[in-house]
């Protein structure tokens, strides 16, 4: 972990702090206490939430290459905080939510550097959960010849507290490293809570905040709290082309972390998904949101008010601007993502997909950070196949390298498929080949684990050429019967009974997922008719017992599970084969197209 320098505010003789800095260590020493109890004094203020850094208010219009039409306007600025307001004439405060700290924990380390140990803990509560009124008298800490790290938590969870371990003369203490991997987690699709905490019959976030300092007797301390989440708003508006061209909307926050780290503060990106082992989730925002009926009027979608989100930071792409910033994203950057349908009957006949990566900007920044507020004003401009910003897909166009062309219309510059992608008509069904070799898997039908045995981690796969994941993970033996959806799909559709060295062009695959979503969005008429989740043959790699997939839901959600999450059954889903068609005089029927032909 890399080290920072300290911060330190200091009046007279209160030690102010508000470091973002958790792991630094100045005095390059874990440090010493003295053993002997002192009276201190505490003193708490809490930071307000705030704007990203250099970001208080950016306007963006988003425009095709080459100076097309304007696809996305969109604008970032920072909410006004929340402020207490009196109650009646009693002249007491209403506290607003995200302010409210019913517990308090104080944590006294014998050092600043990440191995120093906890000597001193102390715990007080709040009946209303002012931190205001907070009164540490009595409050002692151990006294030190050396810069010690005082820690506070707030809201923290009370079996936290009885976990930690003081530092004893038969015993260690818990270490600040140990403390910087405690996390909140979220516990499933029912946990509406996280990344708050219920606390006291409310939702509240948890707060963190840290002095460095020499205990002494007397010591005046000062800490300044601060959330360890982001908290976001979105508003939608769709220009009178927008409105009139869709219908309705399915709005969903994608990639999130499933963790929120009480000192969220002391990491660097990328974060946390060196930290955690369960899958990042999304977030249903809006379903068949109707269009507004007039361009003035936002999208109904009470979901996006006041959301909390997990910290997310990930590396910003220099050089990045509007129109390369989905293509340049880190693959674990939460991202918006808006799908629009025109419904025609109980069809949809038209669909368009705008994918937006989240992040201080709509540039090269793509971190979603602790106690910041942010406020996304997007409005749909254009729906115009011209601009890679944002993610639309031409019916029947996904196959092949994804690559930037020129658009014989204007000569701009565009991203997209060359190729037309054929789909195979149903579902592909799971056979049982006698060949077959380390199979677990004994089920039938075409709802099937993505891979049968975990041996495929060092067989990483890529976002948009299905083609070649799949030769990939198919034309080697010792692969030739382990990744099952890869493998029924290739050997079945091309009618294998071996692996070839050189794979025709136009041979049956699993789509990747860039080229499943492809698929959804142009087929979404069929979509009442399909499978509730599809694979594609994207693989993330990692250990076995951490090995994902990506794969897409019934609604149009991009997620990728765990194969085989804690409960020891593997996930499954359908699977869908598809080709570049070959010229037609190139387009002999195998002898199971001439079958279902008949």
């Amino acid at each position: 972990m890399k080290k920072k320098p300290i911060y330190l505010l200091c009046a007279a003789c209160l030690a102010w702090s508000c470091t973002n800095d958790p792991t630094a260590d100045p005095a390059g020493l874990a440090g010493t206490s003295s053993g002997e109890l002192v009276p201190v004094s505490l003193e708490l203020r809490m930071t307000d939430f705030a704007a990203p850094p250099t970001r208080a208010t950016q306007n963006i219009r988003a425009t095709a290459p080459g100076g097309g039409t304007a696809l996305v306007d969109a604008e970032i600025s920072a909410p006004q905080p929340a402020s207490r307001t009196r109650t009646g004439g009693s002249g007491e405060f209403t506290i607003p939510d995200d302010q409210k700290v019913f517990r308090l924990d104080i944590l006294q380390f014998n050092g600043t550097g990440t191995q120093a140990q906890l000597v001193k803990k102390a715990t007080y509560t709040s009946e209303d959960g002012d931190y205001t009124r907070y009164e540490f008298s009595g409050l002692e800490l151990m006294a030190s010849s050396e810069k010690n790290r005082i820690v506070i938590l707030g809201n923290a969870d009370p079996a936290l507290a009885e976990k930690l371990q003081e530092k004893t003369s038969g015993t260690e203490g818990t270490k600040y490293e140990s403390l910087l991997q405690e996390r909140i987690s979220r516990t499933g699709e029912t946990d509406t809570s996280f990344p708050l905490v219920p606390r006291n019959q409310t939702d509240l976030p948890v707060f963190s905040g840290m002095a460095v300092t020499i205990v002494a007797s007397g010591s005046q301390i000062g800490v300044e709290l601060m959330r360890n989440v982001a908290k976001v708003n979105f508003s939608f508006f769709l220009t009178e082309p927008m409105r009139k061209a869709y219908d309705q909307w399915d709005i969903v926050l994608n990639t999130i972390p499933p963790a929120s780290f009480y000192i969220p503060q002391a990491y660097e990106a990328p974060f946390p998904e060196l930290q955690i082992t369960d899958p990042y989730y999304s977030r249903v925002l809006g379903k068949d949101v109707p269009s507004p009926k007039n361009a003035d009027t936002p999208l109904q979608v009470p979901a996006a008010e006041n959301l909390y989100l997990p910290v997310n930071l990930q590396y910003s792409v220099p050089g990045t601007v509007v129109s390369t910033r989905y293509l340049n994203a880190p693959v674990s950057a939460t991202s918006l993502q808006l799908l629009g349908k025109k419904v025609e009957g109980s069809s949809i006949t038209q669909t368009v997909l705008y994918m937006i990566p989240l992040g201080a900007n709509f540039t090269d920044d793509y971190s979603i950070r602790p106690n910041n507020a942010i406020n996304y004003r997007i409005t749909l401009v254009s729906d115009s196949p011209d601009d890679s910003s944002v993610v639309k897909f031409i019916a029947g166009k996904f196959a092949g390298k994804f690559r930037q062309y020129e658009n014989p219309a204007d000569g701009s510059q565009c991203w997209g498929y060359p190729d037309e992608l054929e789909v195979w008509p149903t579902d592909v069904e799971y056979v049982r080949y006698p060949d077959d070799s380390g199979s677990d898997y004994t089920g039938s039908g075409t709802w099937m684990p993505w891979a049968a045995v975990a041996n495929l981690a060092n067989t990483t796969t890529g976002m948009t050429d299905g083609l070649a994941n799949t030769q990939k993970l198919c034309t080697t033996q010792s692969h030739w019967s382990v990744p099952t959806a890869a493998y029924m799909c290739y050997r079945q559709l091309n009618g294998l009974t071996a692996p070839l060295e050189n794979p025709a062009p136009n041979m049956w695959f699993l789509p990747a997922i860039h080229q499943l979503v492809g698929i959804y969005v142009a087929g979404g008429s069929q979509v009442a008719a399909m499978q509730p989740y599809y694979w594609s043959s994207t693989f993330l790699g990692g250990a076995a017992s951490m090995q994902k997939s990506y794969r897409i839901g019934k609604n149009g959600l991009v997620e990728a599970p765990p194969l085989t999450p804690p409960s020891g059954q593997p996930e499954k889903a359908a699977v869908r084969g598809c080709r570049i068609p070959p010229p037609v005089e190139l387009a002999p029927k195998t002898s199971r197209q001439q079958t279902k032909a008949q």
